[in-house]
């Protein structure tokens, strides 16, 4: 389960502040390690791993003989956190995700496609900056502050986000003391979607202020599809 708060990052003053960290709060942060990222989505043609309520995405990091392969399950903001399902497995260089080692991806791929192919759906690219955050020497948290870059069909967007992802010796209610903290003391806005949702809906040219979810836009999507009649496919059905 990843457990994690969110947000953008609205002015570039905020942007620098934050990435000159040496604390957060009464929390102490590690020294910052910068990583480039690719992150390719993929689902099948109709798109049936989001209908399922999931994504898949596989990352390439800078300085990495290989990929990470990621099953996160779309959704799950609620009260200023973000609470999903994630499975990772690390993808030797050359290795299809169909050959993950990790059997539990394998087969979850399976349910969600029941073998259709995949295909790559979109891509970003972020630069990222990651601290640990310490009190003492338990490893409450980790922050990223990302630069994304995101382009479809000949239009882009930048924008710039910061996140704080719980780690196992940490509590949500020190989630909350930091996220709480954040709010108070920089100009962000609390990110209600993970970067595959945003990124979907700049693809699709959606508003990010919605009624429906992406799984129930999906499964609309896919449920009012236009079939093929029986009385066109040489049905004996005489019009009577």
């Amino acid at each position: 389960m990843e457990i994690e708060s969110k947000f953008l990052v609205m002015e570039e003053t905020d942007f620098q502040a934050l990435e000159s960290l040496s604390k957060l709060a009464s929390y102490s942060l590690s020294e910052a390690k910068i990583q480039l990222n690719e992150d390719i989505f993929f689902d099948t043609e109709n798109r049936s791993i989001m209908a399922s309520g999931y994504y898949l995405r596989v990352r390439k990091s800078s300085g990495e003989n290989g990929s990470w392969v990621t099953i996160k399950s779309l959704g799950g903001f609620e009260g200023g956190t973000h609470r999903r399902e994630e499975y990772v497995s690390f993808l030797p260089e050359g290795t299809s995700v169909l050959a993950c080692p990790d059997s539990r991806i394998r087969d979850l791929i399976f349910e969600f496609t029941a073998g259709l192919d995949l295909f790559p759906l979109l891509s970003l690219k972020q630069k990222r900056v990651i601290r640990q955050v310490k009190m003492g020497k338990r490893i409450i948290a980790e922050t990223y502050l990302d630069r994304v870059n995101l382009k479809s069909k000949g239009r882009e967007k930048h924008y710039n986000e910061f996140e704080v992802e719980l780690k196992s010796e940490g509590s949500s209610e020190e989630l909350e003391t930091i996220r709480l903290f954040l709010l108070k003391h920089y100009n962000l806005a609390e990110s209600t979607f993970s970067k595959f949702e945003r990124a979907f809906l700049f693809m699709e040219n959606l508003p990010e202020k919605t009624f429906l979810n992406l799984r129930e836009r999906v499964f609309l999507r896919t449920a009012c599809r236009p079939e093929k009649h029986v009385w066109e496919a040489g049905s004996d059905f005489d019009g009577t």
